[in-house]
């Protein structure tokens, strides 16, 4: 879970305290000690360590400073050297420099790309008119055999244990029951018998690798209203295992 408000502005300063503080320890070995150059490399150390502030001005700006603290380290210890050893130790840690700057940066850019996909993604589920909810299969996943069937006893436990990880407004709705009684728990004090057989065919058709299953069946809502639904079910992208799986009805 992202850090919001002042508990992650407390946490970007220890960050930048922590890597200003290794950068200048670096710099201080780097001049002082006779390892001629080798000592630049721990720079990045800085880079990742300022990665963590999920910044990339950051990232990139002890990137620079690493890469100029390193160029002033050598300075300083072989000014008046000819072009030797040193020198090529600190081509190397320059491209560690930069390869470990550009390889933070853009790992960022990817995990942003996946919170706003994350975002559209929750407020298109949440707003939706139609019920949705989001399960966890994981259990029906390791009971299916390796010819892609459900045992009958597998079928009951299976359905037991797929939980429901989330649902918006209009699935509580459907069942006739709040959210909160909706989320942590299974679908089985819903389910009729012709639920848990429909449970049993879209378990063997995502076994089978069907992308999108359609199956008609039969919930009972909390009132005891029989609920007649078609249900669309489908595996989210990344969702090993089926810990999450999309139920629209």
């Amino acid at each position: 879970m992202p850090e919001t408000g002042g508990t992650g502005r407390l946490s970007a300063r220890i960050n930048s305290a922590a890597a200003a503080a290794i950068a200048l320890g670096i710099f201080a070995l780097d001049v002082l000690s006779p390892l001629q150059g080798a000592v630049a490399v721990l720079y990045t150390t800085v880079v990742l360590i300022a990665a963590r502030s999920n910044d990339r001005t950051q990232v990139i700006w002890a990137g620079v400073i690493s890469a100029l603290l390193a160029l002033a380290g050598y300075f300083i210890s072989h000014w008046s050297e000819a072009l030797d050893s040193a020198s090529m130790r600190l081509t190397v840690s320059l491209v560690a420099i930069a390869v470990t700057t550009t390889l933070c940066v853009r790992n960022q850019a990817a995990a942003e790309q996946g919170r706003r996909s994350e975002e559209r993604y929750r407020t298109i589920f949440n707003a939706a008119g139609m019920p949705i909810w989001e399960s966890d299969w994981s259990a029906a996943f390791s009971s299916v055999r390796p010819d892609g069937k459900l045992d009958e006893q597998a079928v009951a436990q299976a359905a037991s244990a797929a939980v429901i990880r989330d649902a918006n407004a209009a699935a509580a709705g459907l069942f006739g029951v709040s959210r909160s009684e909706l989320v942590g728990k299974s679908l089985v004090r819903h389910h009729t018998p012709a639920a848990l057989m429909t449970f049993r065919r879209i378990v063997e058709a995502l076994a089978r690798g069907d992308p999108v299953i359609e199956q008609e069946t039969q919930f009972v809502s909390l009132s005891g209203e029989i609920i007649d639904v078609v249900l669309r079910v489908t595996l989210p992208r990344g969702a090993d295992g089926w810990k999450r799986v999309l139920v629209m009805a």
